[in-house]
């Protein structure tokens, strides 16, 4: 009989441990969970997170061609606390009414799970945050809060996130070539555009996919952000698309040529304000006419030093055009940086008839300097006197 009787005060002892943690888990926070199966009535936007409105970034050029962006600040606005909806943001507080919801213990949004906080719930309201990847291509647009007691769902539609744009491949290309805008969220992409001064340019879309879009550089693009639109939002480049460091763009940098930087060419005149050759941006390109067998443009720098690894300078990039004396094959000629000749990089000027051409040198094949203090655009082969060309959107990429 004493067995029994130890094992009897066993039992009582376990009943009355499990009777105080029965009651605890049901009177958590003030209030008794009811043990009905859970109903959802509406869900209200307690706070957008995401209400911000875009930062659109701005860049200068400055009097020595260093280029300056600018992120402007701005605040967020909330939304009414009573507002129901039945679509919501990643990232976004909502509340959920309803009935018998004090013993939640998930909360999913498209299957992916919510964390629950039971410091904000009762047994009428949920308080939650959408995980910011509960959103999908193909979502099948379900909120569901489980309990003790069973399930109930109600359909909800997460919002496709904003996309992120991660960088661009390569940072700068001539109008008509394709380049690469990587990142994430690129889905039912709307538009691509080039933004400068201001001013939107569309880019012909070639094809996306969720990582990466591309897109055709559009005419008259010599730096600019570019932004990606879609339905979920706005994306716009950590770096402008072009230009690290420009010498001429509808006018010389300060410290290059007759702007502080000595001479401008030889064997030929010069100026730098024409608009007779209409340019491929701005209003003005420079016209040079050579003299002498041969000849070129040759720009002198006096200012402080251009450090390439300090601007992280990877290449030379300009624009060409051919007067109407160059021939119709074109006319030979070489590009040479700080007057090492032995480090030229050939091309050709184009005809006339061709228009504008952009070449784009990488440093590596003109010596690899490691300051900047001079670039030459010659003319070469016979019968120079006379040959004229144009040339705007100078600078280094």
């Amino acid at each position: 009989m004493k067995i029994i009787h130890i094992k009897i005060k066993w039992v009582l002892f376990i009943l009355l441990v499990s009777g105080i943690v029965s009651c605890k888990k049901y009177n958590y926070m003030g209030f008794t969970p009811g043990k009905g199966k859970p109903t959802i009535t509406s869900i209200h936007t307690l706070y957008k997170a995401d209400s911000l409105p875009l930062n659109v970034p701005d860049s200068t050029i400055d009097s020595l061609g260093n280029l300056t962006v600018t992120v402007p600040q701005v605040q967020g606005v909330n939304s009414p606390q009573d507002s129901t909806t039945t679509s919501g943001n990643g990232g976004s507080y909502y509340v959920i009414l309803g009935t018998n919801l004090g013993s939640t213990t998930s909360i999913t949004f498209n299957d992916t799970a919510a964390f629950v906080n039971r410091a904000w719930l009762t047994d009428t309201t949920l308080i939650v945050a959408i995980p910011s990847n509960a959103w999908t291509p193909n979502e099948p647009n379900t909120l569901t809060v489980t309990t003790l007691y069973g399930s109930a769902n109600t359909t909800f539609h997460v919002n496709q996130p904003a996309p992120n744009i991660s960088g661009l491949n390569p940072s700068a290309a001539p109008a008509g070539d394709t380049i690469t805008v990587n990142g994430s969220l690129f889905y039912n992409v709307d538009s691509v555009t080039f933004v400068a001064a201001g001013v939107d340019v569309q880019a012909q879309i070639v094809s996306y996919t969720p990582t990466q879009i591309q897109v055709v550089v559009p005419q008259g693009i010599v730096e600019a952000f570019v932004h990606v639109y879609t339905p979920g939002g706005a994306a716009v480049s950590p770096s402008a698309f072009g230009f690290k460091y420009v010498i001429y763009k509808d006018g010389l940098t300060q410290y290059w040529g007759g702007n502080g930087g000595g001479y401008s060419g030889y064997n030929s005149t010069v100026n730098y304000t024409d608009n007779s050759n209409p340019p491929p941006g701005g209003a003005n390109d420079i016209m040079v006419t050579i003299s002498g067998a041969y000849g070129a443009l040759q720009i002198g720098y006096g200012g402080p030093t251009i450090s390439v690894s300090t601007l992280d300078l990877q290449g030379i990039r300009f624009a060409i055009a051919g007067g109407s004396t160059v021939p119709a094959g074109g006319q030979p000629a070489q590009v040479v940086i700080n007057g090492n000749y032995a480090a030229n990089y050939q091309f050709t000027i184009p005809a006339s008839t061709s228009g504008y051409q952009t070449f784009i040198i990488p440093l590596s094949a003109l010596g690899n300097p490691s300051t900047i203090s001079e670039v030459v655009i010659q003319m070469q082969g016979s019968g120079g006197a006379g040959i004229i060309f144009y040339v705007d959107n100078l600078g280094f990429i």
